[in-house]
C-alpha cells in the first residue's frame, strides 16, 4: 500500500473509531494498534458498508473509499491525454460536390448541445472535402453507421474525397426531405443539418447545427418494442483506439479492415 494511501486509511479508521459503532469502531482501533489482519479489517468494513452504506450518513463514502484502498481497486493514475476509453458513435456526413455528385465522409466527433432546442455539434479535423463542402453549402446530413453498412462506411472513411470518386461503388442515395443534402438510404437514422455557427480551431473546426429534419426507418417507430430492442435491432457501431466495436462491445476490426471486402467488389466491378 502506498504511503499516501496508508495515511488516508488511518485518517478514515480514526473516524470509524470515533463513530462508537462497535461493528466498525472496534476492528478499526485494533488495526491502528496492529492487532488484526488486513483481511479481518476488510471483512468488518464490508459488513458495515452492507448494513449502513446507503443510509446517507457521513460514513457512507468512507466505507467505500477504505475498501478501495484495502482492495487496491479503482486506483487512478495519470496517462497521456487520450480518448481511448470513450467510445464514440459513428456517422457518415453527406454533402454534394459542385457537380452535384454526393460524397460521404466517416466521422465520430459528433455530439449534442442545447440552446432553446436540441442542436448538434460536429467537429472535423484537418483538410477534408466534407469540411470544404459544408463551408460552401452550409448544410450536410449525418447518417448513423450500423453493422450492416460498416464495410461501406469504412471505405468512405478511408478513401480520400479529393482524389477518388467514392461513389463509383454501388449504393443507394436519395435527397433530403427538407434540405439539399444526400441521405444514405441504408442507414436507419439520418439527420438533415443546417450550420448555425462554426468555431475555427488551429487544425479543425466545430460546427454547431440545427437539426432541420430526422429521417428514420419505419421499424424504429414501433412503440411495441422497447428502445433497447430497437437499438439492438439496428446495431449501431462505436469506435475507439482505431477499432470498430459492436453495440455490446465486441471488436469488429481495425480502421481500414472492413473495407477490404468492398474494395474487392469495386475492382471486379471496374474491370467489367
Amino acid at each position: 500500500m502506498e504511503k499516501s494511501n496508508t495515511k488516508e486509511l488511518a485518517s478514515i479508521l480514526e473516524k470509524f473509531v470515533d463513530s462508537g459503532w462497535d461493528l466498525i469502531s472496534i476492528p478499526s482501533k485494533a488495526w491502528l494498534e496492529g492487532k488484526i489482519s488486513k483481511e479481518e479489517l476488510t471483512a468488518a468494513i464490508k459488513q458495515a458498508n452492507k448494513e449502513c452504506g446507503s443510509c446517507g450518513c457521513e460514513y457512507d463514502p468512507l466505507y467505500k473509499r477504505a475498501l478501495r484502498i484495502l482492495c487496491g481497486k479503482n486506483r487512478k493514475v495519470s496517462i497521456p491525454i487520450t480518448n481511448d476509453f470513450c467510445p464514440q458513435t459513428l456517422f457518415l456526413y453527406g454533402t454534394y460536390k459542385e457537380d452535384g455528385t454526393p460524397d460521404f465522409g466517416l466521422f465520430c466527433w459528433f455530439s449534442y448541445c442545447w440552446d432553446t432546442e436540441m442542436g448538434i455539434m460536429a467537429c472535423i479535423g484537418g483538410d477534408k472535402l466534407t469540411k470544404d463542402r459544408i463551408h460552401a453549402t452550409g448544410v450536410f446530413s449525418a447518417n448513423l453507421v450500423t453493422e450492416s453498412i460498416l464495410p461501406l462506411a469504412d471505405y468512405f472513411g478511408n478513401t480520400d474525397g479529393y482524389s477518388a470518386d467514392k461513389m463509383s461503388i454501388a449504393t443507394t442515395v436519395t435527397k433530403g426531405s427538407v434540405l439539399n443534402v444526400p441521405i444514405f438510404d441504408d442507414s436507419p437514422f439520418s439527420y438533415e443539418l443546417e450550420v448555425s455557427k462554426s468555431i475555427p480551431l488551429d487544425d479543425g473546426e466545430v460546427f454547431l447545427c440545427k437539426a432541420r429534419n430526422v429521417l428514420i426507418s419505419e421499424e424504429l417507430t414501433d412503440k411495441n418494442k422497447s428502445i433497447e430492442q430497437r437499438i439492438q435491432a439496428i446495431a449501431p457501431i462505436r469506435t475507439t483506439c482505431q477499432t470498430y466495436f459492436s453495440w455490446d462491445g465486441k471488436s469488429l476490426g481495425g480502421w481500414g479492415g472492413p473495407m477490404k471486402a468492398i474494395k474487392k467488389v469495386k475492382r471486379k466491378f471496374l474491370k467489367i
